[in-house]
C-alpha cells in the first residue's frame, strides 16, 4: 500500500510560479490522510505538522509491515481517530511474536503521542534502522508500563 495523494513542503520555495493558479480542493476542517495512519497532531487538526509527523507515518507503515494490519483500526472514522489520540498502539510483537524487540522498539518510538519522543527527522530513523541492520545496539529504549500508564493519564484525565 503506498499513499502519496497528499504532501507538504515544509520550507524552501515552491516551484509554483502562479500562486492564483492553486486551486483548494479541501474543505476545512476536513481529515486529509489515511486515519489509521494519521498522527496525533494531524487528527486533532492542528497545524504544527512538522518532520516528526511524517517520522509517525512511516513508523504506522513499519507496523504495517511488521504486523499486516495498521497501527489503528476501528469500524468508524470518529472511532479510529480517537484511537489516534488517545489509545496507545497495539505493539506489533502481541501481533507478531516473530518480531525482534528491537525492530519493535524502533516502530513504537515513531508511533509516539508527542512528536518530540518521536525521532525528529526521517534520516535520524533511517540512521537507527541502520543500526539494527548491522547488528549495532539502536539508541531508543522501550517505554515501561508505568511510563505508558502515565502519559495515557496525561492525555486523557482534566488537569
Amino acid at each position: 500500500m503506498t499513499d502519496f495523494g497528499l504532501a507538504k513542503r515544509l520550507s524552501g520555495k515552491s516551484e509554483i510560479r502562479n500562486q492564483k493558479s492553486q486551486i483548494d480542493l479541501t474543505v476545512t476542517g476536513q481529515v486529509l490522510g489515511t486515519p489509521n495512519y494519521l498522527s496525533p497532531e494531524q487528527a486533532l487538526a492542528r497545524k504544527e505538522v512538522s518532520a516528526a509527523t511524517d517520522v509517525y507515518a512511516l513508523g504506522g507503515i513499519l507496523s504495517y509491515l511488521l504486523t499486516a494490519r495498521p497501527p489503528f483500526q476501528a469500524e468508524t472514522l470518529a472511532e479510529t481517530l480517537q484511537q489516534v489520540v488517545n489509545a496507545e498502539p497495539v505493539s506489533p510483537r502481541l501481533l507478531n511474536a516473530s518480531v525482534p524487540v528491537d525492530l519493535e522498539t524502533i516502530c513504537l518510538k515513531c508511533l509516539e503521542k508527542e512528536p518530540t519522543r518521536r525521532y525528529s527527522t526521517a534520516g535520524e530513523l533511517a540512521e537507527e534502522l541502520q543500526r539494527y541492520l548491522n547488528g549495532e545496539p539502536i539508541h531508543a529504549r522501550p517505554i515501561n508500563r508505568l511510563a505508558k500508564a502515565w502519559r495515557w493519564c496525561q492525555r486523557n484525565l482534566p488537569n
